[in-house]
């Protein structure tokens, strides 16, 4: 039998353990399953909230223009009136 490899870290209260076996990788998390959870629903909700601004024809940096310049274009678009 080959030996198998471990590795384990703690990060906010979690617990990562990455063990290799003959197989292939088992990757196991420890933790609050509520919490868990509620993240897991955070991301999805967040995934499907990109995909639907996609869809609308908002790009990758159209939500970081609109907060800096609005919804109306930059200043530099603004006319002068005289």
């Amino acid at each position: 039998m080959a030996e198998t490899k471990e590795q384990s870290k703690k990060l906010s209260g979690w617990e990562f353990t990455l063990k290799e076996t003959d197989d292939g990788f088992v990757f196991q998390v420890k933790g609050d399953k509520e919490r868990l959870h509620a993240r897991r629903e955070a991301v999805q909700a967040f995934k499907e909230f990109r995909r639907k601004a996609k869809a609308a024809g908002f790009g990758p940096g159209s939500f970081f223009r609109m907060a800096m310049f609005g919804l109306f274009g930059s200043p530099e678009e603004e006319e002068e009136e005289d």
